[in-house]
């Protein structure tokens, strides 16, 4: 009986540690992933503002698991926002990278500024969007 019990004990112990170097591993993977999207945050704010043709990336950023791209639209005129929505989700699900990016657990934002800096649209992508 006392045998028995001790195996259960050594199983729970075994279970537990497993548990928190699992959760040590997720975080020390976390961390590696803040630090890369950061330093690729760094890459892309150097060179904007980065004038696209019908619009300029002003810059992007990061908060929490959402990373931000800034864009200034040069004329928001005939835009459809249904139409960009869609055109985001597109670009993220056919770009190996982002597509990644999303699965990791992270969200990629989209905010369109008119002329004068205002917010026309922000589209938000989400793994569920995919």
């Amino acid at each position: 009986m006392a045998k028995k019990v001790l195996t259960q004990i050594s199983l729970i112990a075994l279970v537990l540690v497993a548990t928190l170097s699992f959760t040590q591993c997720k975080s020390a993977t976390d961390k590696v992933m803040e630090k890369a999207i950061e330093a690729q945050i760094e890459v892309i704010n150097a060179q904007c503002p980065m004038d696209m043709g019908t619009l300029t990336l002003e810059g992007c950023s990061i908060e929490g698991k959402a990373m931000t791209y800034n864009f200034k639209l040069k004329s928001t005129e005939g835009l459809d926002k249904e139409v960009m929505d869609q055109t985001a989700k597109t670009i993220v699900g056919t770009d190996a990278q982002l597509k990644s990016f999303i699965e990791g657990g992270y969200s990629i934002v989209y905010n369109y500024l008119d002329n004068e800096g205002e917010n026309f649209h922000t589209v938000k992508v989400t793994a569920s969007d995919l």
